[in-house]
Parts: C-alpha cells; sequence; structure tokens
C-alpha cells in the first residue's frame, strides 16, 4: 500500500515540535496540510523520516495510518543524510533556528 492511500495522523508531541521549530500553528491546520499533501503524493520518504509540510518529520505505519511521531523542522539540508552523517563521525548537529523570518536559510 502507498503513503498516500493511508490517512495520517499527527501525535502531540509532533505538533509541539512543529510549531517550536517550525511556525506556530494550530494541531488541526498541521494535520489537515499533512493529509492533504500526503494524499496527493506531495512528500519526500527516506526510511523513516518523510519530508511534508516543508518539514522533516519521523513517522512510524500504526493500524494502516502514517503516523507523524515528531518534527525536525524545516531545513536546507538533507535531515535523513545529516544524521546518517553525524553518527558515522561521531558528529551531532543543531535543529534549531534553521530559517529567518525574511525566508534566508541559514545554518
Amino acid at each position: 500500500m502507498n503513503l498516500n492511500e493511508m490517512r495520517l495522523e499527527l501525535t502531540v508531541h509532533a505538533h509541539e515540535q512543529y510549531t517550536e521549530r517550525v511556525i506556530p500553528a494550530t494541531f488541526e491546520e498541521i494535520r489537515d496540510a499533512c493529509r492533504e499533501q500526503l494524499a496527493a503524493g506531495d512528500y519526500r520518504r527516506d526510511g523513516e523520516f518523510i519530508k511534508i509540510y516543508d518539514a522533516w518529520w519521523i513517522f512510524t505505519i500504526r493500524e494502516g495510518k502514517v503516523v507523524l511521531i515528531t518534527c525536525y523542522g524545516n531545513s536546507h539540508f538533507d535531515v535523513p543524510r545529516a544524521l546518517a552523517w553525524t553518527r558515522r563521525h561521531d558528529d551531532r548537529i543543531t535543529l534549531d533556528n534553521f530559517q529567518i523570518n525574511e525566508g534566508q536559510l541559514i545554518i
């Protein structure tokens, strides 16, 4: 079954992480926007990661649903590849402050 054929659910933790790392939004706004994009096939999947609604998330499939567990935020880099690199090099990345208000990307 394709992900776009599944219903999407958002955890409270994922909502909190999104509002801290991306922009403030209601639970329903985020959930509904993610549902629309998933159904339209407008997402990128890399293993347990999915980029949807301009943010990287960790997800799982539970009871036939895509469940967004936590949000890594929006960034200019590929989060799954960056995390793999940090593991290989015994390093770490910071997930805060990827974007400033003017829309300019920063590291």
